[in-house]
């Protein structure tokens, strides 16, 4: 690998493969309100993630919260600058004068664990009134929501993590909905409405919960929202229409619903084999609302412009680079043109739909960045609380199920 490509790289590993990995609100790096320097070697950066583990044996499986502290930039070795091993600023061990030094300083990584009912197959976090929660979809079929003030606490201070190891009794689930006939994948909190929650099953249902009055719990619709005829992979609820929900599914749809109409017919909006196979997943664009990126098992990323979102509308862009089926898709938090794909090539990809011209080495004008080294990958991730989501890339999080290790590039 090469590591001058690279502003931040550390990799870290973690007891048992993970699925699905989100960011978690940094109150640490949220405070200063300042943007992180990567050109400063000698400042470190922190941030907050939380997993959900896949382990051999059911009993094992929890719900992971972690920081990792003490991660450093990578510093570069400036041209003519003396070095250890020559007297003019030559380094045998090094291939040029860009190469990195300190690159083996290790972060500190702090780690809590919320005893969880089988595997995870599914995790998303959400700031709800100022609470941080995390669902979770469990493959004994039941949807979970963890309250992560004690964890986040936790792993912030030594001692206190190890109280909150050593008690006899993990903490249980602020809520558990079992109404879904079967296990499933999608899972999305919404921005616009705090403790809104949707969560789609293998059978093709999907469930919106709403947060009960004073806090109490949720209360979660037995209806379900019909539309889709094969397993929900993916759901987005839209960024900025509160109703508005999208989902994409093996039965090569992809769908928008309007919750508040009858759960029998909610479905407004639909684009039939939108790709060649089953629709893995699905990212709506929060800075320019009318996009929605797909990805699916033919290994096709589309983008969908819903203002021309008609049964055989054509994507608004098609690209073609990966050789496996796509895992996850993001857009950028800031840069609307921007987004990540991870695949089962064992590839994370960077994007800029700006970007035109004509291919070079076979490769899309489009693809930004490839960054590789993981087995499995599973999920990726980069959001606004990391002081730079960057397409150089800067700040990325990628999760594998094999190794069970995270990486940020």
């Amino acid at each position: 690998m090469d590591r001058t490509a690279y502003k931040l790289y550390y990799q870290m590993s973690v007891e048992w493969p993970c699925l699905s990995i989100d960011v978690l609100p940094d109150p640490e790096n949220a405070a200063s309100g300042a943007a992180f320097d990567f050109d400063d070697a000698e400042r470190s950066l922190s941030c907050f993630l939380v997993c959900g583990t896949q382990a051999p044996e059911a009993g094992r499986n929890a719900v992971c919260v972690m920081r990792a502290a003490g991660l450093f930039p990578m510093r570069r070795r400036r041209a003519g600058e003396d070095g250890e091993d020559g007297e003019d600023g030559e380094d045998s061990d090094s291939e040029d004068d860009s190469d990195e030094e300190g690159a083996d300083r290790r972060g500190d990584v702090s780690v809590a664990q919320l005893r969880h009912n089988r595997t995870v197959n599914r995790i998303r976090a959400s700031d709800v009134t100022g609470r941080p929660l995390a669902a979770t979809w469990s493959e004994a079929g039941a949807v979970y929501i963890f309250d992560l003030t004690e964890a986040l606490t936790a792993v912030a201070d030594h001692h206190l993590l190890t109280e909150f190891t050593r008690r006899p009794e993990s903490p249980a689930p602020l809520f558990a909905f079992r109404g879904h006939s079967a296990e499933g994948f999608g899972l999305d909190w919404s921005r616009l409405v705090p403790g809104r929650l949707a969560s789609g099953d293998c059978a093709g249902a999907i469930h919106v919960w709403q947060p009960a009055e004073g806090g109490a719990g949720w209360r979660v619709d037995p209806r379900p929202l019909a539309g889709h005829s094969g397993s929900v992979e993916d759901l987005q609820w839209s960024p900025t229409e509160a109703s508005v929900l999208a989902g994409c599914s093996v039965d090569r749809s992809l769908r928008v619903f309007d919750v508040r109409a009858k759960p029998d017919k909610a479905c407004m909006l639909t684009r039939p084999d939108c790709h060649g196979s089953d629709v893995n997943v699905i990212a709506w664009n929060r800075l320019e609302s009318q996009y929605i990126v797909s990805g699916g098992d033919d290994c096709a990323l589309r983008v969908w412009d819903l203002r021309r979102f008609a049964s055989e509308a054509p994507p608004a862009c098609e690209l073609s680079y990966h050789k496996g089926p796509i895992t996850s898709v993001q857009w950028h938090p800031t840069d609307s043109s921007v987004f990540l794909a991870t695949s089962e090539d064992n590839q994370l990809t960077l994007w800029d739909l700006a970007c035109e011209g004509v291919s070079t080495a076979g490769l899309p004008p489009q693809l930004l960045f490839i960054h590789m080294g993981q087995q499995e990958m599973k999920e990726g991730t980069g959001t606004r609380s990391f002081p730079a989501w960057c397409s150089a890339p800067r700040w990325t999080a990628s999760t594998s199920s094999r190794p069970s290790a995270f990486n940020w590039p």
